[in-house]
């Protein structure tokens, strides 16, 4: 497979054999600006001007999570082992998200003064349980 990314908010992942589009990733509210994928899992994230980064199936095309990059982000890319992504905002800063769902959700139960609302775990954590702190 490989991807593209649209001023439109989405992404198309394409068959590498054929050409065609197989999966379209929608949910972005502004372009997306990049697109990388997984060095050892059927994932992509997607990075975009709406402030977000979304990790995405590439079997199934579902958003399995959504990270809220606080800034307009230019450029994403996965250590080798894709336990981390790196971040790169159209202003030059960066930053580096951890990315295994159990350092996440430690982190976020670290930072989390109370429990999450139903909609705030449909909006970052579409496919998981809410998690409680």
């Amino acid at each position: 497979l490989f991807g593209t990314a649209s001023d439109d908010g989405t992404a198309v992942l394409w068959e590498t054999s054929s050409a065609e589009a197989v999966r379209r990733l929608e949910g972005h509210t502004a372009a997306v600006t990049d697109i990388t994928f997984h060095p050892t899992l059927d994932e992509v994230a997607t990075a975009s001007a709406d402030g977000t980064i979304k990790l995405w199936s590439t079997t199934s095309g579902a958003n399995v999570l959504t990270l809220p990059a606080g800034g307009h982000v230019a450029r994403i890319g996965y250590a080798h082992d894709g336990r981390f992504l790196a971040v790169i905002f159209t202003d030059g800063d960066s930053t580096v998200f951890a990315l295994s769902r159990d350092e996440l959700l430690d982190r976020a139960r670290e930072l989390v003064v109370g429990e999450l609302s139903a909609a705030d775990c449909a909006r970052y954590l579409p496919t998981l349980p809410c998690p409680t702190v």
